[in-house]
């Protein structure tokens, strides 16, 4: 088993959709992808433990881009090349 605890209780999806703040088709689509482990009860019945909910998150979590700072954004002055005269 992947990291579940006996006597934790498991998550209901609407209680998974509620965490992720998305629908609770959303988490079932996420489960017949594969994208999102879950405990089937039985054919019909699926729950999560909080470590596959913890895995998903994490999976699908990005690092930081870093940031510009203020210098590098404001507008660079450039020179502009020399004209010589002919004269």
């Amino acid at each position: 088993m992947s990291g579940a605890v006996l006597g934790e209780p498991l998550l209901t999806p609407d209680q998974v959709a509620e965490h992720l703040s998305v629908s609770r088709d959303v988490v079932y689509d996420l489960v017949q992808q594969g994208r999102l482990a879950c405990v089937r009860v039985n054919t019909r019945t699926v729950r999560f433990t909080s470590e596959q909910v913890r895995g998903y998150v994490e999976a699908r979590t990005s690092e930081a881009r870093p940031t510009r700072l203020a210098d590098d954004l404001a507008p660079r002055r450039t020179r502009r090349p020399r004209v010589q005269s002919e004269s």
